[in-house]
């Protein structure tokens, strides 16, 4: 049985006020993000959360949660990095897409990057097996400065699906992951 959560949120300047020292500059865009997800398994549950900013130039940031709530091991297959490999939000209506970063990027073997952006990667496949109580996790930023291959991103407003540098998304158990972005607000 599948169903779709909608987490309405929004980014922390705007939700919680000013963060920071008085005085200090923080970021100079604000993005207004829904997202959906699903939570659709009596073995796991997929949450992602929009959190606290924590980069200067981040728009906003994407915590992403696989809980195993069975009592069977739970598992999550994706590309490198683990656990949920590059992702890309792609939009269900353009052809408009956006890099999602981590700092995971820079610390892999798999992938080659300048700055903000992917140049190589290579098409390696990972199985992280959750125990039963266990979760996995991962945080991802919005950024406005990233790019992957010759392909620039952008962020606008719109509906998009989570997917991978290769078109699909991390799996669980075999079933890809359904996630929808929905910039209501882009910078």
């Amino acid at each position: 049985m599948r169903r779709r959560d909608l987490l309405k949120a929004t980014p922390p300047l705007l939700a919680a006020g000013c963060i920071g020292t008085p005085g200090s500059q923080g970021p100079q865009s604000s993005v207004d993000v829904d997202v959906a997800g699903n939570d659709s398994s009596d073995d796991y549950s997929l949450t992602v959360d929009v959190v606290e900013v924590t980069s200067e130039k981040a728009l906003a940031d994407l915590h992403i949660t696989v809980t195993n709530t069975g009592d069977d091991t739970v598992s999550v297959s994706s590309g490198g990095p683990m656990p949920f490999g590059i992702l890309v939000a792609d939009s269900v209506d353009t052809d408009a897409a956006f890099l999602l970063w981590s700092e995971r990027y820079t610390r892999s073997n798999e992938i080659r990057t300048d700055g903000y952006q992917i140049e190589f990667w290579t098409n390696a496949g990972y199985s992280t097996i959750i125990q039963p109580e266990d979760s996995l996790a991962a945080t991802y930023t919005l950024r406005e400065d990233t790019s992957i291959g010759d392909r620039s991103t952008a962020i606008a407003e719109g509906r998009y699906e989570l997917s991978g540098c290769d078109e699909e998304p991390f799996e669980i158990n075999g079933t890809p992951a359904d996630v929808e972005i929905e910039i209501l607000q882009a910078p």
